[in-house]
């Protein structure tokens, strides 16, 4: 059986920048000798995701629908909230 190891964790760089109109904030990491630059949008898709896991706390949904006005792709998230909020 073949063992997972789990990567090292990456390191937030002194680096943030301001994106484009699509990416408002880029975060620059590091993770060993490889650097990567992960979008605020990418970091909310993955905060949702562990929000439905139940690793984290649920988000109020009007937080979502907020980010959502932000990042149009967090729309599809936003409308599965909004039946809760009526």
């Amino acid at each position: 059986m073949e063992q997972k190891t789990m990567p090292n964790q990456a390191e937030l760089q002194e680096e943030v920048v301001l994106g484009d109109r699509d990416e408002l904030l880029l975060f620059h990491l590091k993770a060993e000798e490889k650097e990567f630059v992960l979008g605020l949008s990418d970091v909310l898709e993955c905060l949702k995701f562990a929000e439905k896991k139940g690793i984290v706390p649920p988000i109020p949904g009007a937080w979502w629908l907020t980010m959502s006005e932000v990042y149009p792709d967090l729309r599809k998230i936003a409308k599965e909230i909004l039946p809760k909020l009526d």
